[in-house]
């Protein structure tokens, strides 16, 4: 499985994954390393970074993702009011 995963450092794949308390998740990280039985990602369920063990990675399958909202994921999100001014026609259209 190790040899596996590490195709898919710097993509995003989808995984089942079997939780120390016996549950089953299914999860969509973006791999960062792998190494010494253990995955370093980047979870999109927790948004945050995660490690998770090989030994309870059920399945595996490459995510793709259209470009659009690859960079919507990408940017962080801002709490400000659009400073767009609002276009406004002169006469009144009735």
């Amino acid at each position: 499985m190790e040899k596996q995963m590490l195709r898919y450092v710097g993509r995003m794949v989808e995984i089942i994954y079997l939780g120390n308390d016996g549950s089953m998740t299914q999860r969509r990280i973006a791999v960062r390393s792998v190494e010494r039985g253990r995955i370093k990602a980047f979870c999109f369920q927790r948004q945050a970074p995660w490690v998770f063990k090989l030994e309870n990675i059920l399945a595996v399958q490459h995510f793709v993702v259209a470009m659009s909202i690859r960079k919507q994921m990408q940017q962080k999100p801002e709490n400000k009011k659009s400073t767009r001014p609002i276009k406004t026609s002169a006469t009144p259209k009735y």
